[in-house]
């Protein structure tokens, strides 16, 4: 058959994974590095199909079918045989070479470790940081800092909006601004579905952050949930991305109002304090709901990620300003590549040893195959019955967001 690639192909190691769209849907494919193979090549595809199987406890075949992807093939063989046409494939082609033309960059800017991360934070390639430090980022907490989830664009929005408001913007011109930056942000990585709704959930933290006084932003997470689900209902039961955007969502909504009302309590004017507090808070509310879901799919709950995030994710405005002006820097004089990445380095260096300090405390997290849903639903119950009761006694939304 003939199939065009219809996502910016996957390099890791010594393989390369091509998504390849044929009249019958997509096939997955697993072939070697070379020869390169690009968004919109067409290609010429002989081998054999496969339907995905469970690895171990991991469900690959439900993983697979939230992207509509039932059919793998290994090493097949492939040959170019065009290129695709079109506004579309010319807009998606130009932002991948941007993209690996960025990549380039930061690895002539900065050494190993430092460039693989901020590879990870500014275009989205997680494979580029080891698997050891993968690890310590999740013993932390700290892995949504790298992972393009609800999650992370969630607590990336609200950290944003936080970090704007701290130069005295208006909260409309800073919810603009942040839901711009977010845009090009998603854009950069690639413009993946998950990222887009995880753009469309972060859009909506900052909306219910900025207007949360005037909006039903309950009814509006509900009505976009039921949207994305009527489009795509493996959703639901198989990403695990959007389940933790919806509960995360729901954090900042009615968890995360509680901490600022006792914030603003207690360190009323106190800039500083109130931002680190801000940072704290976020966090927070975000792991209370994602506890039971970290513990079933990962078997680990991190115990110190509030601390790791106050400790690291401070950082995350300022290094994200200086990648990003370092890449325009680099392009205007490239002789001067290694200074111009040179505050992002110091930066990324801190990242890495706060991180290698704080995953050698004995017991930063804690591990278990025992939790269920059992357990997860008391929990939930739980979870709902104390903040219920806070957020009726406590909080008054009119007067927390004049």
């Amino acid at each position: 058959m003939i199939g065009t690639v219809c996502e910016e192909p996957d390099r890791r190691g010594g393989s390369q994974k091509i998504l390849l769209c044929v009249s019958g849907g997509k096939v997955l494919i697993s072939t070697s590095p070379y020869p390169e193979y690009f968004y919109g090549d067409q290609l010429s595809f002989r081998g054999t199909l496969k339907a995905p199987e469970v690895i171990e406890d991991f469900r690959y075949d439900y993983y697979l079918a939230r992207y509509g992807i039932y059919s793998l093939s290994y090493q097949p063989y492939l040959e170019k045989v065009g290129e695709g046409s079109g506004i579309n494939n010319l807009f998606f082609r130009g932002l991948f070479n941007l993209k690996k033309s960025f990549f380039e960059i930061i690895n002539r800017g900065m050494p190993e470790p430092e460039a693989g991360l901020g590879n990870a934070l500014i275009l989205g390639y997680k494979r580029t940081v080891s698997d050891a430090n993968l690890d310590k980022f999740s013993i932390i907490g700290i892995s949504h800092m790298i992972a393009i989830s609800g999650t992370h664009i969630t607590m990336l929005s609200a950290m944003m909006m936080k970090f704007l408001l701290l130069f005295r913007l208006r909260k409309k011109r800073a919810f603009y601004l942040s839901i711009i930056l977010l845009f090009l942000y998603v854009l950069l990585t690639g413009w993946q579905a998950s990222a887009v709704r995880s753009l469309i959930m972060g859009g909506m933290a900052l909306w219910a952050a900025c207007f949360g006084k005037d909006v039903k932003i309950e009814l509006a997470l509900v009505v976009s949930a039921f949207a994305m689900l009527l489009f795509n209902p493996t959703l639901l039961r198989d990403d695990l991305g959007f389940q933790l955007s919806f509960l995360a969502m729901l954090a900042l909504i009615y968890i995360y109002p509680i901490g600022d009302y006792f914030g603003r309590k207690f360190f009323g004017k106190r800039r500083n304090l109130k931002l680190s507090w801000d940072v704290l808070n976020v966090t927070l509310a975000a792991q209370l709901v994602t506890a039971p879901i970290s513990l079933i799919n990962f078997g680990r709950f991190s115990i110190i990620a509030p601390v790791a995030n106050i400790l690291v994710l401070w950082t995350f405005p300022f290094l994200m300003s200086a990648l990003i002006g370092a890449l325009f820097l680099s392009g205007v004089i490239p002789i001067l590549n290694w200074l111009w990445f040179w505050p992002s380095y110091c930066l990324l260096r801190y990242q890495f040893m706060m991180t290698d300090i704080l995953a050698s405390v004995p017991y930063a997290a804690v591990s278990s195959s025992a939790w269920n849903w059992l357990g997860g639903w008391i929990y939930y119950f739980i979870l709902f019955i104390i903040t219920f009761f806070f957020y009726r006694k406590f909080v008054q939304i009119k007067k927390l967001y004049k």
